[in-house]
Formats: C-alpha cells, sequence, structure tokens
C-alpha cells in the first residue's frame, strides 16, 4: 500500500462512519466522520485484518466530506507521483492485439474509474447526462435512495449546484436492492446509493441511455413489470 501513503507528518483525511451504514439510521443529511490519520496510523489499518468490529477501509474513504469521488480518486492515485492507474493502462495498451488498438482510441480508465472495495455510500447527486440512468447490483445489496417529491424552487435550486447538498423539504424514498435487480431513473433525478456492510463484498454497474425517449419510456414500462426489476415509483 506504500504507493498511497504521502510522508508521514502529512495528516490525512478518513471518514469512518459511512463504511458502516448497517450501523445507523441512514439519511441525506450530510455529517462529517473525518478523522485525521497520519500514513504510519493509516498503513497499520491496512495491514490489520478485518474482524466483526473492525471493517476494512475503502479508497474512497480517503475524500474529504464535500469531494466527489474522481476528485478523491485523482487526488489519491495521482498526488506525489502516484501513478499506478496511468501505468496500468500503458502495460494494457502497449499490447499490439486488436483490443489494445480498440481500447487507446477510447477514455482511458483513470479519467473516470472510482474505486470502493466494500462499503462507502454516494452522497445524494444527480446524473445530468443523457435521458436516463440505470443501476443492476452484481453482488451484495444496496440501499437506493431517491427524492420522489421535491418543489420546482427546491428542484431548481439542486439544478444550479455543482456539489450537491441535501435539501430538508425533499421526500426520500429508500429501497433495498438485492443480487440481480435494477432500478431505472430519469436523469436529473436526485439520488444516492447506499452499500451495505463492508464486511460484505458489494458490486454495482450501470449506464447512462443516450437513446430516444421513447425507447427509454419503453424500457421503463418493461422494467415495472418485471418481478426483478425495482424502478422508483
Amino acid at each position: 500500500m506504500g504507493w498511497l501513503l504521502p510522508c508521514d507528518h502529512d495528516r490525512i483525511p478518513l471518514q469512518t462512519r459511512p463504511v458502516e451504514t448497517g450501523t445507523y439510521k441512514a439519511s441525506p443529511a450530510p455529517v462529517d466522520y473525518t478523522v485525521h490519520l497520519t500514513a504510519s496510523e493509516l498503513s497499520r489499518r491496512f495491514q490489520a485484518p478485518p474482524s466483526s468490529s473492525k471493517l476494512p477501509i475503502n479508497l474512497l474513504d480517503f475524500a474529504p466530506a464535500d469531494a466527489t469521488p474522481v476528485q478523491a480518486i485523482r487526488q489519491i492515485l495521482f498526488a506525489d507521483k502516484n501513478d499506478l492507474l496511468p501505468n496500468l493502462w500503458k502495460k494494457v495498451t502497449s499490447s499490439p492485439s486488436a483490443l489494445a488498438t480498440e481500447m487507446r482510441a477510447g477514455r482511458p480508465p483513470y479519467s473516470w474509474a472510482t474505486i470502493c472495495e466494500s462499503g462507502g455510500l454516494t452522497t445524494p447527486h444527480m446524473d445530468i447526462d443523457g435521458l436516463s440512468t440505470f443501476l443492476t447490483v452484481a453482488q451484495g445489496q444496496f440501499l437506493f435512495a431517491y427524492c420522489s417529491s421535491m418543489s420546482p424552487a427546491a428542484l431548481d435550486q439542486w439544478h444550479k449546484q455543482s456539489i450537491l447538498t441535501p435539501l430538508p423539504d425533499c421526500r426520500w424514498q429508500y429501497v433495498l436492492m438485492k443480487t440481480g435487480q435494477t432500478v431505472v431513473f430519469p436523469a436529473g433525478t436526485p439520488h444516492a446509493v447506499i452499500r451495505d456492510i463492508a464486511d460484505n463484498h458489494t458490486m454495482t454497474f450501470g449506464a447512462t441511455f443516450f437513446l430516444s425517449i421513447k425507447f427509454t419510456a419503453s424500457l421503463l414500462c418493461v422494467s415495472g413489470s418485471s418481478p426483478i426489476q425495482t424502478p422508483p415509483r
């Protein structure tokens, strides 16, 4: 783990509470549970075997409370010559294979990838790309939170914010999603994804629809009629 540790005199912000989502009632209100550790203290936490009383850390826990996952990943992997992802990308794309040639024409993973071993959560936010988004649970359980009711003024405030903050007058709904279930929601829907406690590994897959709104609407209808799909209502 030495590649992501700065000098020991630096204090590293660590969010401790979000990975323990199973121990408190989920709330969209922002709460700062950040502590600051030295590199040595942090290294010992990584090296210690996980137990039921001490949950493992994931990489996004290093992020300050107001940082987006992308900002956190870039800070962790690129600061002080931390170039793990660029080096991996260089090795992968140096192959003469047709797949490597195709990959070189796309976006490098360090421009979009986020890393989360298990636990953690996403703060309430909106997806603004495309017409709608889907998320499929591939492993474990997720609590999907979405705002089902909000005034036009509150929605306008969300649209104007660069870093979204939860609003108290929104009506939040929560859906427990299990492996194999999918949620589909329109772009601009305030939502959050809360993962299970870190003792249980979780994985989700998602993407954005850029096709016609008619196709997206028909997909929502099919999704809603399937017993394993969980669209917000």
